[in-house]
């Protein structure tokens, strides 16, 4: 058994896609060049169920990257809000030391530093998780092409058994 298939098989065909697509991308290899390789049956039965199982495929990975793109979404939006909340905090030491209310002022910059100190962490997920859904997408825009082709394929040899 290759490890492709124990990683499609424990992990299920999306997340073992995206498993395998970011390991290939990581260590620069192109799996597309792999799967070009691979022979087209020329039964238009049997092609029809390929179609049918890559489309499932194709649908399952638009989930997928539509959860991931959500995902990003929510911690790039937790990032920005810290980000305010660190400009607030900021503002409102700024008045409070113009009230003269200095211990206060205090207070609330060293809040504001707190709360910079993981700003760094919270943009490192914010670009980590962008660059896993760039990825994500990428593969899906390889499959649909894929897909693409295989129907292609498919009507032509629909076409040519109907002569």
């Amino acid at each position: 058994m290759s490890m492709k298939k124990f990683i499609y098989g424990f992990f299920g065909e999306t997340a073992g896609r995206l498993i395998i697509v970011s390991w290939n991308w990581l260590w620069g290899i192109s799996e597309a060049s792999e799967q070009e390789k691979e022979p087209i049956d020329p039964d238009p039965t049997h092609m029809k169920e390929i179609i049918r199982e890559m489309q499932n495929s194709v649908d399952n990975l638009t989930q997928a990257v539509a959860v991931q793109v959500n995902n990003y979404q929510q911690v790039e939006e937790r990032y920005s809000a810290k980000v305010q909340e660190v400009k607030d905090l900021e503002t409102k030491a700024k008045i409070l030391k113009a009230q003269g209310n200095t211990e206060a002022a205090r207070l609330t910059l060293i809040q504001a530093i707190n709360l910079e100190k993981i700003l760094p962490r919270l943009k490192e997920a914010v670009e980590s998780t962008e660059k896993h859904v760039n990825v994500a997408k990428e593969e899906l825009m390889w499959q649909k092409e894929k897909l693409e082709i295989y129907k292609s394929e498919w009507a032509n040899l629909q076409v040519i058994h109907n002569l």
